[in-house]
This record gives C-alpha cells, structure tokens and sequence, in this order.
C-alpha cells in the first residue's frame, strides 16, 4: 500500500518557494482613499516573478465572453508553456468587454512588463481581475513598472502584499504555503488566489 504524503502548512504565500519574488503598488486604478497618500492606499497592481522559466498550466473560463487578458494568457501559453517567468496583475478593472482596445492594453501590459525585465513578452501573463465594461488605463499600469519591478522581494510580507493588492469585493486575502515530503526531498508549494 502507498504512503500517503502529508502538506504540512507553513507561513507565506506564493513567494514561500525558492525563486519566487513579488510586490505590488497602488498605480491608481482603484480610487485613493480619502485623505491617504498614494502609499496608504489599497494596492492595485502585483507581480509574482519567477528567477527561473517556471512550467505553467493555466484553466481558463468557458464561458463565451472571455476578458482580454484571458485571451492573451491562452495565447502566450500555446506558445510558451515551459518558460513563463512573471505574472502581472492589477485590480479595480476587469478589462473584460472592452473590445480592441482592452486587447492592445493587457499585450502593452505583457510586452511593457517583459521589456522591463529583459523577458520575452510570451514569458508574462497578465491578468485582471474588477469591474466589467470600462477600459483599462495602461498607461497607469505602465509608469508604475519601474517602482513595482525595484521593489520585487522573495519575502513573506511581498508575497502577502500580491495576495491583497489582487483582492476587489473579498473580505480576506487568500494564500497559502506549505512543506510536502517526496521521495528524499522536500517541495515546497506556495500559491494565492481570487
């Protein structure tokens, strides 16, 4: 009879895993609170970056109205399955049902963020997550890129921070680390999620 493997659970989120990094800043998608500086502010833009091509499979919506970003992540990973190095996410804006325009916003997301980091643009997935129906400000996205990519950190508190900055109508952040034993070797599996 097979062993069954036990997860033990640890603290952090995705950046628990050796090679992980992330931030997020507040690049004003989501309105400033009232009376807060731009730091204060809720975080609306995060980067998780892998130091090394991470294999990547991703389940998408069948669902017939897909958002822009949804339709450039299936894209870049028919093409690239094996090399994705960054996933950029923003808040407050869907960028779904926004036609041509959304789809040249979440690929200058994609193209913007791989120059940045000296990446291939099929190397980074973007994502959206927000309201429905209103277009996207990249350029918002865009002048946040340097101040985002600087602060990158493998620590548990940059990795917390991604989790909020994705979080629109939820109440909680959602992450999760843990430690499983396989074979001789320990893995160690990070994640968070919408």
């Amino acid at each position: 009879m097979a062993k069954k493997m036990r997860c033990e659970k640890i603290k952090g989120g995705v950046t628990a895993p050796a090679g992980f990094k992330a931030n997020a800043v507040y690049c004003g998608i989501k309105k400033a609170y009232p009376g807060k500086s731009r730091k204060k502010t809720q975080k609306d833009l995060a980067l998780i970056y892998s130091e090394v091509p991470a294999v990547t499979a991703g389940f998408f919506t069948t669902n017939q109205i897909q958002a822009a970003p949804v339709k450039i992540c299936k894209e870049f990973l028919k093409k690239n399955k094996k090399n994705t190095r960054a996933i950029i996410v923003n808040s407050g804006n869907a960028n779904c049902c926004t036609g041509q325009q959304g789809f040249q916003t979440a690929l200058g997301t994609a193209v913007g963020t791989a120059s940045k980091l000296n990446l291939k643009k099929t190397e980074v997935l973007p994502a959206s997550t927000g309201i429905i129906g209103r277009q996207l400000p990249g350029e918002k996205i865009y002048n946040a890129l340097d101040e985002l990519i600087k602060g990158l950190s493998a620590s548990i508190k940059a990795g917390t921070m991604g989790a909020r900055a994705i979080m629109t109508t939820d109440t909680i952040k959602k992450e999760v680390a843990c430690k499983i034993k396989i074979g001789n070797k320990t893995v160690t599996i990070g994640g968070m999620a919408k």
